[in-house]
């Protein structure tokens, strides 16, 4: 445990870079400890999941940062090398080529622009702490930006600083001027825009936080909140207070007070405030229990929760710590001896579970029908079989084979799945092929008689029944259609049709069961014969309305038709008609402190 790390963050990974383990006023010890959180997986606030990183540099108090690509992490003010590179991909640290002027000046802040990848240090590495500094990761060079405004950031040192997403700018809370000297009124959000080089005070709602320092400052994923919790207000009066501000609407408002904390590292994941490390109201070191304060609730919680889309991230490869802030290389022998075996014992119980599993699958794919019982009679009855089984050497199971094994499971699952919907479809075509035979068989077993012609189209025999005579005078469906023509008497096409009297010829004798013979009729002269389909034919009238009486005009027209259509429009509408509670050590001088001042 310790107090005053350097903190860096990727996505699912909280770095915490060395720090004082020892927690007394003007006697530092700092460690080479570096480790990490793991953001990607959920845990109680008694015991976080850690993971150890090689040994970095040593130091308190001072700035880190990670590249806008997360992979490379810079660390600020050291000795005799000014700044260390850490590659995370390869776990290695290396020195940087830059040595500012004022190497030594401490409470400088540092924050990365996602977007240009350049680090902005407000009141930079000078003597006056007066300017803008700028680091580049892809040249490794520091510069100075600008001359920062008098009137404007006041606070340039023990500042804390945030990188805010929804407006693409730096913001500012808290620190002591250019002197080192506490400027109450100055509790005001300054914001930075690196596109204009411009600083700007940002207008609030409601009672901002007091000034203070060495606080925790943190701002969500996507820069719509920004929380303020702890530090010192002056001198050994200690905060345990904590504000929440909306980038959205301006608005500060207070949550429930927490422990009193002071030089912590803290990060928002989620909607989730983490807070490790630092020191009490005592001013001694904290355990490593985390704080974890859950901001749509206004709570203070026990357990963490890894947000969801953390799920399908790449997992840590190395496996977690506890960390107890002295060098690892001083545990017991004893102690690493039954961590190694503990852990290769269950490495290796693992990876026989795995190896059945694997078994099973096999024969289950030889067998996909049915399953036997397994023969383990003749592991040792077989004098030839080789029995020295040999395991690989390693502590956990290969990430990649374990997804080979469960795609292995579900395409096998998939196999039986469509192996059984191919039966019922074949069932199914079978019971459909059967109903079909059924049917045919059924429909010529009916057809016992011989097809029998209509009469109307066979010429009777002789002196036989005359089909034609007393033929209705109109079609039963389409004499309503047919118009008056020169009269009210209406006279239909079917009287046309069947007004001669039809003569047949002597029908000839059809042996049983032959085929049908068709017999036109004779050939009648001076017969009107209209269309067969007189629908396909309108007579429609006109009627003069200046005589006297009704005159109507047949006219003859080959199609008449007429479409209207009535298009409705509608539309629719929508009317939307504090002071808190502080606590001070047992000193009051405020040149005491974790500076050197």
């Amino acid at each position: 445990m310790v107090h005053s790390p350097g903190t860096a963050r990727t996505p699912t990974r909280f770095y915490i870079l060395s720090g004082d383990s020892v927690g007394v006023e003007h006697n530092f010890t700092s460690i080479p400890q570096f480790m990490y959180l793991d953001l990607a997986v959920s845990w109680p606030a008694t015991q976080p999941v850690w993971h150890q990183l090689a040994k970095g540099p040593q130091q308190y108090i001072f700035p880190a940062v990670t590249s806008a690509d997360g992979q490379t992490l810079i660390a600020f003010r050291f000795s005799p090398t000014f700044a260390m590179r850490y590659n995370i991909a390869s776990n290695t640290w290396s020195p940087s080529q830059i040595n500012p002027d004022h190497a030594s000046l401490q409470g400088i802040g540092a924050v990365t622009d996602p977007d240009t990848g350049l680090v902005y240090m407000a009141g930079g590495f000078t003597g006056n702490r007066d300017t803008m500094s700028v680091y580049d990761f892809k040249s490794d060079t520091i510069t100075t930006a600008f001359q920062l405004p008098v009137d404007i950031l006041k606070s340039r040192a023990y500042y804390a600083n945030v990188w805010v997403k929804s407006r693409k700018s730096i913001m500012y809370f808290g620190g002591y001027n250019a002197a080192l000297n506490r400027i109450a009124t100055d509790n005001v959000l300054t914001e930075f825009d690196p596109n204009t080089n411009t600083l700007s005070t940002v207008a609030t709602i409601g009672p901002p936080p007091p000034m203070r320092s060495d606080h925790c400052m943190a701002s969500n994923d996507d820069g719509t909140l920004i929380v303020v919790y702890g530090g010192r207000i002056q001198g050994l009066i200690f905060a345990n207070d904590i504000y929440v501000y909306n980038v959205v609407t301006g608005a500060w408002k207070a949550g429930p007070p927490g422990l009193f904390r002071v030089y912590v590292a803290c990060t928002i994941v989620g909607n989730q405030l983490l807070v490790w490390g630092g020191q009490d109201e005592k001013q001694k070191l904290v355990g490593l229990n985390a704080l974890i304060f859950d901001i749509d609730a206004m709570t203070w919680t026990d357990h963490y929760t890894a947000p969801k889309s953390f799920a399908g991230l790449p997992q840590p490869s190395d496996g977690p710590i506890n960390p107890s802030g002295t060098d690892s290389s001083d545990r017991s022998g004893k102690s690493s001896l039954g961590l190694i075996v503990g852990v290769s014992i269950g490495g290796l119980v693992f990876i026989v579970a795995a190896v059945l599993v694997g078994y099973f699958v096999q024969r289950r794919r030889k067998h996909p029908h049915g399953a036997s019982l397994l023969n383990t009679r003749g592991d040792d009855d077989d004098p030839d079989r080789n029995r020295g089984v040999t395991y690989p050497d390693e502590t956990t199971r290969n990430d990649e084979e374990l997804q080979q094994l469960r795609v292995q499971l579900h395409t096998q699952q998939e196999e039986l799945e469509l192996h059984r919907r191919l039966m019922e479809l074949q069932q199914e075509q079978q019971q459909i092929q059967q109903q079909r035979q059924q049917q045919q068989a059924s429909q010529y077993r009916q057809q016992t008689q011989p097809y029998q012609a209509a009469s109307i189209y066979t010429a009777p025999a002789a002196g036989g029944h005359d089909p034609f005579r007393n033929v209705t005078t109109e079609y039963p469906q389409d004499s309503k259609n047919i118009p008056n023509v020169g009269s009210s008497t209406m006279t239909s096409a079917a009287n046309l049709y069947y007004s001669q009297q039809h003569q047949h010829q002597q029908a000839p004798m059809i042996p049983p069961n032959s085929p049908p013979i068709y017999a036109a009729h004779p050939y009648q002269p001076y017969v009107l014969v209209p269309s067969p389909t007189p629908s396909h034919t309108f007579i429609s009238t006109s009627v003069n309305a200046n005589s006297g009486t009704n005159s109507t005009v047949p006219s003859r027209v080959n199609s008449i038709s007429a479409l209207s259509y009535n298009h409705g429009e509608g539309s629719s509408s929508s009317s939307s008609n504090e002071p808190r509670g502080y606590k001070s050590g047992a000193q009051s001088n405020p040149q005491f402190g974790a500076r050197e001042r």
